[in-house]
């Protein structure tokens, strides 16, 4: 057994997520550290390759109205992981963000604020 007194470098937490370059395709070269890749377009991570086939932006609506007659919410849905208490009349007046490239379902329930 070796006894070593040599101190450990101290830890060091970076944040790699942001700034990544994404081509979908095959680039020649692209595994060389001086391989220019500033034509790339720049992704955040998570970044999933599956959303590429998505329509262009100008095609998704910036803004999803929630109304009775429309989407997924209706007057009278029995959301049944709500709290009893839970005041749904106001819920035809609440306007979120569109979600774009969420895989599979996404489920949210806003209510205003007091």
């Amino acid at each position: 057994m070796t006894n070593d007194t040599t101190p450990l470098a101290p830890r060091i937490r970076l944040k790699i997520d942001h700034s990544w370059r994404f081509l979908r395709n095959d680039a020649t070269g692209a595994e060389a550290p001086a391989f220019d890749d500033l034509e790339w377009r720049c992704v955040d991570l998570p970044h999933d390759y599956s959303m590429e086939d998505l329509p262009p932006g100008s095609a998704i609506q910036d803004h999803l109205r929630i109304d009775a007659d429309g989407w997924r919410i209706h007057d009278g849905d029995n959301l049944a992981w709500s709290a009893e208490d839970l005041d749904e009349s106001a819920w035809r007046q609440v306007e979120g963000r569109a979600m774009t490239g969420m895989p599979e379902r996404s489920y949210a329930w806003v209510q205003p604020g007091p």
